[in-house]
């Protein structure tokens, strides 16, 4: 009894849920966060200000909330404009995580390690998986199935490169048919908008 005790007060308290609603917030994230905000609602030893790598090329300002914690980690880019473009505050669930149980999901169940077998039961049909420019991830797209009006365009999701193309004539493929190569990809990393209203 005593050891449990001693293991109980030994874990972390999270005072929020782990819920990602697209364009609206991720736990307690909002559009309008800061780093005050957020070390008011993680407490200061769960941030750590980074350089946030986005893609191959590209790092931006930010910070890392429960840095090594690979199935609680997040990364918060904040709002920026970048040639010409303003883009919203970004967080990305289970920020440099591989193969990791990440507890950061939509209300679908959508989250950083999700196959493509769970994705289609999800959407209830079959979807399109892109070949991305931000090589090597590749994308879906939704084409009127039930997580294209759950998700919306807030949510970009990227699955993990699936190593050699085996589509040498097309960018694209359905889901099916990667499953039915004896392929099943996860999703790598999830980019989730949340938006201020702003028009820019």
């Amino acid at each position: 009894m005593r050891l449990a005790l001693l293991l109980v007060a030994a874990l972390p308290v999270f005072a929020h849920d782990w819920l990602i609603v697209p364009g609206e917030r991720v736990g307690p994230l909002n559009a309008n966060s800061t780093e005050a905000s957020l070390r008011a609602a993680f407490g200061n030893a769960a941030i750590l200000q980074a350089e946030i790598q986005i893609d191959k090329k590209t790092t931006v300002p930010g910070v890392e909330i429960y840095p090594g914690r690979p199935g609680e980690s997040l990364a918060v880019v904040w709002p920026r404009e970048e040639h010409g473009l303003w883009w919203p505050l970004l967080v990305i669930p289970c920020f440099g995580s591989r193969g990791t149980e990440c507890r950061w999901r939509t209300a679908s169940g959508v989250r950083a390690g999700t196959t493509v077998a769970e994705l289609e039961k999800l959407n209830e049909k079959p979807f399109w998986i892109y070949s991305s420019t931000r090589e090597p991830w590749w994308e879906p797209w939704w084409d009127e199935g039930k997580l294209g009006s759950q998700l919306g365009e807030d949510i970009e999701l990227y699955f993990d490169d699936p190593g050699p193309k085996f589509y040498s004539t097309k960018e694209y493929a359905l889901s099916n048919e990667i499953l039915s190569a004896g392929r099943d990809l996860r999703i790598g990393q999830m980019f989730v908008f949340l938006l201020s209203g702003r028009s820019e």
